[in-house]
């Protein structure tokens, strides 16, 4: 992990969970609705991405 080195748009904390959840879920590998991760920082995936797939909108604590 530590050679591959961390870009924000294409190598970070997202990028890593995004495979992780659809290295494991069927469900979420071919769900369209998720774009890739590419090119997307974790807080606009999660504002923008998420939201427009229909997923639980998240709510301001």
């Amino acid at each position: 992990m530590k050679n591959r080195g961390y870009s924000a748009s294409t190598n970070n904390c997202l990028h890593m969970s995004m495979a992780v959840f659809k290295g494991y879920s069927e469900i979420l590998r071919k769900d369209t609705r998720l774009k890739s991760a590419t090119r997307w920082t974790p807080n606009d995936y999660y504002k923008e991405v998420l939201p427009a797939a229909h997923w639980e909108v998240s709510h301001s604590m």
